[in-house]
């Protein structure tokens, strides 16, 4: 947000070393923001969170939840591993589609909180 717009003028305005100086610029900003801290870094707290809360939710006897929860953390904690992989020039594919079905699984854990909270008697 702050670094493209003097990226995009340097690029547009610039020689051609300063468009490739520029590119590459912005390929390592994309690579470090959106992959390493932005996709990475924010799955992984993603299932930290999830982790945690399915644990409560095991000790309150939510079984559902809390399964759904679990199997939510171990394939979002596999799917990170995509990052890494692509970045080490190993193909992605496979944590690409566990990251999917990470995703899907925390649609439904989302739902079966969801439904478990609104079931919950109020005191």
């Amino acid at each position: 947000m702050f670094a493209v717009p003097a990226l995009a003028e340097a690029h547009l305005t610039g020689s051609p070393e300063a468009r490739l100086s520029a590119e590459h610029a912005f390929d390592l900003l994309n690579a470090w923001g959106g992959v390493a801290i932005g996709e990475h870094l924010g799955q992984l707290l993603t299932a930290a969170f999830v982790l945690q809360v399915a644990l409560l939710q095991r000790a309150e006897r939510r079984t559902i939840a809390g399964l759904l929860g679990l199997t939510t953390t171990a394939l979002l904690l596999a799917g990170a591993a995509e990052g890494p992989a692509v970045a080490l020039g190993v193909s992605g594919e496979a944590f690409a589609l566990t990251t999917i079905a990470g995703f899907l699984a925390l649609t439904l854990w989302l739902i079966a909180t969801g439904v478990g909270l609104i079931r919950v008697p109020r005191a």
